[in-house]
């Protein structure tokens, strides 16, 4: 029984609504089911339970943006601006999201530098030809970042000089992911 009881508990999750929701649901339980859907307000929601509970239609199934037939991208007319990580502004995330746009930050580009980066070394090599420790202390320095790795940035078809290892279905270990989708035929690849 005490087995049964610890299993409901991990599957359910209790969601609190804030005030304003309150008005409209007491409490929601979902059960923990990965099924992602699009919400109208254009955010990502695990599953159609969640985006009721935070009073949302869903536009379609899947990760935002939505696809219109022919390839175009639906967005809710909400304006939330995002920064994008080329430096553009978008109203709102699902637009960022129809060209392929990262976020850097949530507002109006430019982004406010934080005040403390990551100790993580992950170099990249700045729009001015220096090589950063990470892309947070380029951002830091108002640099924008040209590619991953030590500079010079390679050519765009060659592959970066980071050592991320990946195992194909093979059983070889290539050097990063970019070297082994160079070789034909390389489906699955593993970290």
């Amino acid at each position: 029984m005490k087995l049964l009881v610890s299993f409901l508990a991990f599957v359910v999750i209790i969601y609190h609504p804030s005030e304003a929701q309150k008005n409209n649901l007491a409490a929601c339980s979902c059960i923990r089911v990965k099924d992602p859907v699009c919400g109208t307000d254009g955010r990502n929601y695990r599953n159609p339970c969640l985006a009721k509970c935070h009073n949302v239609r869903v536009e379609c199934d899947g990760s935002c943006p939505c696809q219109k037939p022919g390839g175009q991208c639906f967005c809710p007319f909400n304006f939330e601006p995002v920064c994008g990580v080329n430096g553009n502004d978008y109203d709102n995330r699902c637009l960022a999201r129809c060209i392929n746009e990262d976020i850097q930050c949530e507002g109006r580009c430019p982004c406010a530098k934080p005040e403390f980066c990551p100790a993580i070394f992950s170099p990249v090599c700045g729009a001015d030809g220096e090589t950063y420790s990470n892309s947070c202390v380029a951002g830091q320095r108002g640099v924008k970042v040209k590619c991953e790795g030590f500079c010079p940035c390679p050519p765009s078809n060659q592959c970066p000089n980071i050592y991320s290892p990946v195992c194909a279905s093979s059983g070889i270990t290539y050097y990063n992911r970019c070297n082994a989708k160079k070789v034909p035929g390389l489906s699955t690849l593993n970290h």
